[in-house]
């Protein structure tokens, strides 16, 4: 057996006995690593347990947590690992009956059925509801271990989160209920006397042994490194978060309407005879509902694509939109890579355009270079020139508040309307490993709430220009995509198709809105 050495929180985690716990830290504090190697030596400790690895998504879950359970906890050659590939196994089994499943949580209702021991939730922050966490606490009911334990996983977020907020309530660990007054001996919904708080693990980098020698009592040469030259150089609520373990809000936030919970969506996207079709699986999107704009199944009229460029340390960013009748936009494909040339980038272009139909590739304006190798590289495979500079004369008053204000119309207009949505696991290759260490964003959703105003030196106020230390790359080619997909081409792509009878007056609506968009967004 590997054995392994715990320190600080790590070695108080491990010794937890409690129901719900939370483990929480900035950026590579090893939080991760002590909890799946709990997770082994509970496996190999009590034969028939049942344990649950869970990840907003099983994609994220393959990308981030199986590769360090596999490698650095398992062990090459371990029996549990077998033979089968990582994104395809739904479970590890242990010699001894034990089993570790492995589930997204974008579909939590196919797990009411089994019963577990433990379960373990990583980046337990991206629930923005605790619906999820009850229903898994419902599933709690195993009995091979001494104890059940359901362990939450996190960075820090914004300090009204429930994760942070459940810590400091009473709990009824019977039927999940938060007792009011909490100094109450018995549940006032079950009656229950198990009550109890969810215990709260802080995690520090001084925890991890790779970054400090608690037997010299000093950080390493590598410790010292990370937490100055790599974590030591971010800036904003990233740095609060990832380095200083705070849950804090981002102070003027440009897109302050961003709500992960009405924006990013569970849909499988699909070719049929008919066309493209997007199925929405999110809990929230309203199924069988009368309203157009609600409907569960989507026909994709068309695709279109923005680009912006990026090499080291800054990434480069590849991004498809899907647009339909209505004028809404998902993104279904996200590229955010360091490291790669042009030719690279002009190879995954080139793929996404024989795959979806793309009507244009918006891009960098300033890369001349990047355009080229796009048009050139799709026409080897027998397209068209498609891949333009994105049109970045914008109105001469505040030029950066004209895309930015149309960002912000598509995720919430006056009305309440939402037109802007990003699919989860949208990522094409993967997460890039150099920014995840770096602590840096790795995606469109993980810049734009740390994309704030710069603030003026002499008094500390916002300006009207986006902060130029801010990760925007993804956010840059989301602007340039929106700016033809919107302000040149929809329009006219409303005006043009055919609608079923009773959808003209909103049709005409949406197109009058676009253009009024397009005239204001660029001079004609």
């Amino acid at each position: 057996m590997t054995r392994f050495r715990l320190y600080g929180a790590a070695a108080a985690y491990f010794a937890c006995e409690d129901r719900e716990v939370l483990c929480e830290s900035g950026a590579r504090t090893g939080k991760t690593h002590s909890e799946l190697v709990k997770a082994k030596f509970v496996a190999e400790t009590y034969p028939g347990s049942r344990q649950l690895f869970a990840r907003e998504t099983r994609k994220s879950l393959t990308e981030t947590v199986l590769p360090d359970w596999e490698m650095k906890v398992l062990g090459h050659g371990h029996h549990a690992i077998g033979k089968a590939r990582r994104n395809n196994r739904d479970a590890y089994h242990f010699s001894n009956g034990s089993v570790v499943v492995l589930h997204g949580l974008d579909d939590p209702e196919n797990l009411l059925s089994g019963e577990f021991d433990r379960f373990y939730v990583f980046q337990a922050e991206q629930l923005q509801q605790q619906d999820t966490w009850d229903s898994l606490l419902s599933r709690l009911s195993g009995s091979a271990t001494p104890y059940c334990q359901a362990t939450a996983d996190a960075n820090p977020s914004h300090e009204r989160h429930w994760l942070i907020r459940r810590v400091k309530e009473t709990l009824c660990f019977a039927c999940a209920n938060v007792v009011n007054p909490p100094t109450s001996l018995s549940c006032d919904r079950c009656g229950s006397t198990a009550l109890g708080r969810m215990r709260h693990f802080q995690y520090r980098h001084q925890d991890n042994p790779m970054w400090f020698d608690h037997e010299l009592g000093e950080w390493t040469e590598r410790g010292v490194e990370y937490l100055t030259q790599i974590l030591g150089r971010l800036r904003g609520v990233r740095r609060k978060r990832l380095l200083q373990h705070l849950w804090v809000s981002e102070e003027g936030q440009i897109l302050e309407d961003w709500d992960p919970e009405v924006h990013r969506l569970s849909g499988k996207l699909e070719f049929e005879p008919t066309g493209w079709w997007l199925t929405i699986a999110s809990p929230g999107w309203s199924r069988g509902s009368a309203d157009p704009m609600r409907e569960a199944r989507i026909h994709i009229d068309w695709f279109g694509a923005g680009a912006d460029w990026g090499f080291s340390p800054h990434p480069g960013a590849l991004q498809v939109w899907a647009y339909d009748r209505h004028g809404r936009r998902f993104m279904v494909v996200e590229v955010c890579k360091t490291g790669q040339q042009v030719a690279w980038w002009a190879e995954a272009g080139a793929a996404l355009w024989k795959e979806f139909d793309l009507r244009y590739i918006a891009v960098d304006p300033s890369a001349n270079d990047l355009c080229s190798a796009f048009n050139t590289r799709i026409g080897e495979h027998g397209g068209p020139s498609i891949a333009i500079g994105a049109n970045n004369v914008l109105r001469r008053q505040s030029p950066d508040l004209a895309g930015i204000d149309l960002m912000r119309w598509g995720l919430r207009d006056p009305k309440g309307t939402v037109r802007t949505f990003i699919l989860k696991d949208a990522l094409r290759y993967g997460v890039d490993q150099s920014l995840r260490d770096a602590g840096r964003p790795t995606c469109l959703e993980e810049e734009i709430p740390e994309w704030v105003f710069e603030k003026k030196k002499s008094t500390g106020n916002p300006t009207e220009k986006p902060d130029p230390e801010c990760a925007d790359h993804c956010l840059d080619a989301w602007r340039y995509e929106q700016g033809e997909g919107w302000g040149i081409r929809m329009s006219h792509e409303l005006e043009k198709q055919p609608y079923p009878e009773g959808s003209a007056g909103a049709i005409h609506r949406t197109a009058e809105k676009m253009e009024r968009a397009r005239r204001w967004l660029y001079e004609d």
